[in-house]
């Protein structure tokens, strides 16, 4: 049985479980956390920063951003 996977965006209904997502042990240093990236996304929307909420069956496994316009230096 396979399950469905979904994006959705981020929302006030369902931040506090994104944030609480975390990468597994030894994996820190590839990749900044969940609260990092939506708090670096909040303060450079000149980076038109595009985010979602990975889903498997309901429920959040995952997270994804991107950015279309890194200003220089960032």
């Amino acid at each position: 049985m396979s399950e469905t996977v979904t994006l959705r965006e981020v929302t006030a209904d369902n931040e506090a479980a994104v944030r609480a997502l975390t990468v597994l042990p030894g994996q820190e240093s590839f990749v900044a956390s969940v609260a990092e990236s939506l708090d670096e996304a909040a303060v450079s929307p000149d980076a038109h920063p595009w985010y979602r909420a990975i889903y498997a069956a309901g429920r959040p496994v995952g997270f994804v951003m991107l950015s279309f316009d890194v200003p220089p230096g960032r």
